[in-house]
C-alpha cells in the first residue's frame, strides 16, 4: 500500500498539468470570431465644384509672381472649408474675393475607413485675368 501511495505521489504534480489542460475547450470562439481591425487608409478631401469669383479688371493688375494665395484650411465631415487662413496674400480686396470663393466650393470630405473625417491642406489659388 505504501508503494501505491508513494508512486501516485510522485505522478501526482504531472497529472495536474495535464488535467488543467483538458479542461480547457479545444477552440476559443471569442477569439477566433474577431479578426485583427485593419485601416483602409485616408482619401483624400476632393473638389465637386468650384465657383466663380470675379474681381475687377483694376485690381487684378498684379504681376505674374504675384498672382498666386496660398490657403491653409480645414475641411470638416460635411465637405465645407472652415478655418480658412491666408498664408501668402496678394492684396487684401483679391485676398478677400478667394476666401469667399474658397468657403462656396463644394468637397467630399476625406475618408478613414468608410468614415467622413476633418482634414486640414493648403489650397494654392491662382489668380487669373
Amino acid at each position: 500500500m505504501r508503494r501505491i501511495l508513494a508512486a501516485s505521489l510522485l505522478f501526482a504534480p504531472m497529472l495536474f498539468p495535464a488535467a488543467a489542460s483538458a479542461r480547457k475547450p479545444a477552440t476559443d470562439a471569442s477569439a477566433s470570431t474577431q479578426l485583427p481591425q485593419r485601416s483602409t487608409g485616408v482619401k483624400d478631401a476632393r473638389i465637386i465644384s468650384t465657383p466663380d469669383a470675379l474681381v475687377s479688371p483694376e485690381v487684378t493688375q498684379v504681376t505674374p509672381a504675384q498672382r498666386r494665395v496660398v490657403l491653409r484650411l480645414n475641411i470638416d465631415e460635411q465637405g465645407k472649408a472652415v478655418n480658412v487662413q491666408i498664408v501668402k496674400s496678394v492684396n487684401p480686396v483679391i485676398d478677400a474675393r478667394v476666401v469667399e470663393a474658397v468657403r462656396q466650393i463644394q468637397w467630399r470630405p476625406a475618408m478613414l475607413d468608410h468614415q467622413a473625417v476633418q482634414t486640414a491642406m493648403t489650397l494654392n489659388v491662382e489668380v487669373k485675368r
